[in-house]
């Protein structure tokens, strides 16, 4: 994977120092309209199966749901990243649980929260694939972005703070990045960081960036193909 430093520079600008699929059919997104190529967007194994398997760490992890290619990535970067284990970490939208289990497995306690009809299906992949002790630091609670009384309560359940926020794959609605901002800033004290990966979709995304970027500073921005991982700290 390849860092890029990143400067007021706009997400379009950003993308073509990336690598894209050539020939192929364009999947309609913004990127893609102005690259005049196709990414891995459209691609067939870019959100793979609802029913897979998944190699962390030595062991098998079964899910069922479907993973994003952002999160398969974020995945593969936690399972040689040090200094893990000990952290007490949220999850934002963490749709069916590999990125917290996979934390979890490293010696992280973690919340995992997303919206409560997925709340269901996220236990039951928690619960099949992690032993008795991972259970004991594994919490699931919902949570709406932008959501004052779920936030207040997510803060109280995590006191005295949390050390990481994490998310994959949030950023591509507009309309919830405002609450996804508030929610972030909300949780994560100062000196603390923020982790998130992404496929570069739309044009809008660059709004995130710029809320970001007034109470965050950019630690660094790695690219794998087209997915990024970003790491904040906040000021």
């Amino acid at each position: 994977m390849d860092t890029l430093g990143v400067g007021d520079e706009s997400l379009l600008n950003r993308v073509h120092d990336i690598p894209f699929r050539v020939g192929l059919s364009r999947c309609g997104c913004d990127i893609c309209r102005a690259m005049g190529d196709a990414s891995t967007h459209n691609m067939p194994e870019h959100d793979t199966l609802t029913d897979q398997t998944l190699q962390f760490q030595g062991r098998s992890l079964r899910l069922i749901g479907g993973t994003t290619r952002a999160a398969r990535v974020l995945a593969k970067m936690l399972e040689g990243k040090h200094g893990i284990s000990g952290l007490r970490v949220v999850e934002l939208g963490a749709g069916v649980g590999l990125i917290a289990q996979c934390l979890v497995i490293l010696g992280s306690e973690v919340w995992c929260t997303d919206q409560p009809p997925v709340l269901d299906l996220l236990k039951e992949n928690i619960q099949k694939n992690l032993s008795v002790e991972e259970l004991s630091r594994t919490h699931v609670m919902p949570l709406y972005w932008g959501d004052e009384a779920d936030i207040a309560t997510l803060d109280h359940e995590t006191f005295p703070e949390i050390d990481l926020l994490i998310g994959s794959d949030l950023i591509f609605a507009r309309e919830n990045n405002a609450d996804l901002f508030r929610t972030i800033k909300s949780l994560c004290r100062p000196g603390k960081r923020v982790i998130m990966s992404f496929t570069r979709r739309f044009i809008s995304e660059e709004d995130f960036f710029v809320l970001m970027d007034e109470f965050f500073i950019e630690e660094s921005w790695v690219n794998d193909g087209d997915v990024s991982i970003v790491t904040w700290l906040r000021s």
